[in-house]
């Protein structure tokens, strides 16, 4: 699906505010300060997402995935790409009461700030694409999953999608990690943010003029 340069500085205004929300509720969330790079966004075919993120089919790996429902219907994921992912996890998990139970599997703490740092980042661009919209997009309760590239974007989910893919990079703790929501869209879906990148453009363009 391609954009217009109009539509591509509007959806990067839209997803920059986001991804402000989205670093200053982490750094609330750390209790440090999270710096999140202006974001890059594209739309691109489904069977170029693992390019971008640079993995090969068989790759392991771990995202946080949302579903939408409503004025836009697909799926929202969280792809933290660099291993210093481990310091915004800890960063997160350094805020929470000591845990004195040496039985407790810390894994499923790990997970569960994986899963509220992902809600954050995906709930925040999404916020602000309904809010564009003037329609409301409903997500699910964040889910982690692990597993190979291939199960976690499968051939059956690809068809009938376009995908919108925002890259930036967070900085915490003196550590970049880089970072790519990727959101599988319906084409129907796909077509209606366009529109209302374009009614956003005709009246940026229309406030120029007075």
């Amino acid at each position: 699906m391609k954009m217009s340069e109009s539509q591509r500085d509007a959806l990067q205004e839209v997803a920059n505010m986001g991804i402000g929300s989205a670093s200053t509720q982490l750094s609330e969330l750390v209790e440090d300060e999270v710096l999140m790079e202006v974001p890059e966004v594209d739309f691109v075919a489904p069977e170029d997402v693992r390019c971008l993120i640079s993995l090969n089919e068989d790759d392991e790996m771990g995202v946080i995935v949302q579903e939408l429902s409503g004025e836009l219907n697909g799926k929202a994921h969280l792809v933290l790409v660099s291993e210093q992912s481990t310091v915004l996890v800890h960063s997160f998990l350094d805020t929470l009461p000591p845990i004195d139970d040496g039985e407790v599997d810390t894994g499923f703490y790990e997970q569960e700030a994986l899963e509220e740092i992902g809600n954050i980042v995906i709930s925040s661009c999404i916020a602000e694409f309904a809010d564009h919209l003037g329609s409301e997009v409903t997500l699910s309760v964040p889910s982690f999953i692990e597993g190979r590239f291939s199960d976690i974007f499968n051939s059956r989910e690809k068809s009938g999608s376009v995908v919108l893919t925002i890259k930036t990079t967070l900085t915490v703790a003196q550590k970049d990690i880089k970072g790519m929501v990727v959101i599988m869209l319906t084409i129907e879906s796909a077509e209606k943010l366009l529109r209302s990148l374009d009614e956003i453009v005709a009246l940026m363009e229309a406030e120029l003029k007075e």
